[in-house]
């Protein structure tokens, strides 16, 4: 196994998941909001439920956000069940890549096991 606990999966994708994508903070911020829209919107919904048409709207966004999610996470070719727990993954995913960013970034250093790398480019 390439990583045996948490700690040393967090370190590994530090080192390399920003650069796997164009623009991570972005990517990081749409995907939060992916996720505060599955979530947010079903409360919306039971929230105003005595008024029908916002329950329905909440409810047809909702079904947009999931179709939509599922359309990106069913192209990795995963089982069905691993892509019905991928949106679980999701909050593990940002922290991950906005981690990934501020490290190659902001200190433009990552440490990987026990050593530490400069990200600066020469």
């Amino acid at each position: 196994r390439m990583y045996r606990s948490f700690d040393q999966l967090r370190e590994g994708w530090t080192k390399n998941l920003a650069r796997l994508f164009s623009n991570p903070i972005t990517l990081a911020a749409w995907r939060a909001l992916d996720l505060m829209l599955l979530i947010g919107l079903p409360l919306l919904a039971w929230a105003y439920f005595f008024l029908p048409w916002a329950r329905y709207a909440f409810a047809a966004l909702w079904a947009r956000t999931l179709w939509r999610f599922y359309a990106r996470v069913r192209k990795s070719k995963f089982s069905s069940a691993d892509c019905a727990l991928a949106i679980f993954a999701q909050p593990l995913f940002c922290f991950l890549l906005v981690r990934s960013w501020f490290h190659h970034t902001i200190t433009k250093q990552v440490v990987w096991k026990g050593r530490e790398y400069s990200t600066l480019k020469k």
